[in-house]
């Protein structure tokens, strides 16, 4: 909640420079609200309020509050089958989840999810996790 001239001082870079940054950084995250892809976010280290946990069958990320027990089901799908976050390793599986039908299929080497379609519906598919 601060403008542009508050801003760009506490990140120590001028006021033009981090209204390029701004403009660039919501381009990049409304391109990837069409496009139906991931927004990742690096740089630095990330420390979390909460437990994060990722369900290894749907691949939906949610937080934990209750620190004196894990969760029990995926918040999305019901399944049992989960991870924390920060150990789970989202590279392992190298298939492709279909956000209509459910169906999961292994990814062509050289393609991208983002490029195909479920070969039973015809819909948006994501990278599974």
């Amino acid at each position: 909640m601060l403008n542009h001239n508050e801003a760009s001082q506490i990140m120590g870079v001028s006021r033009p420079t981090f209204t390029r940054i701004y403009s660039a950084a919501r381009q990049k995250v409304a391109q990837s609200f069409v496009e139906v892809r991931e927004i990742i976010v690096e740089g630095g280290k990330v420390y979390y309020d909460s437990e994060w946990f990722v369900c290894k069958t749907c691949g939906c990320d949610f937080n934990h509050h209750d620190k004196s027990s894990g969760p029990k089901s995926c918040p999305l799908c019901g399944s049992s089958d989960l991870g924390n976050v920060a150990t789970t390793n989202i590279d392992d599986d190298n298939s492709c989840l279909c956000i209509e039908c459910g169906h999961v299929f292994e990814l062509e080497p050289g393609s991208d999810c983002a490029q195909l379609k479920c070969p039973k519906c015809g819909h948006i598919v994501c990278r599974r996790r």
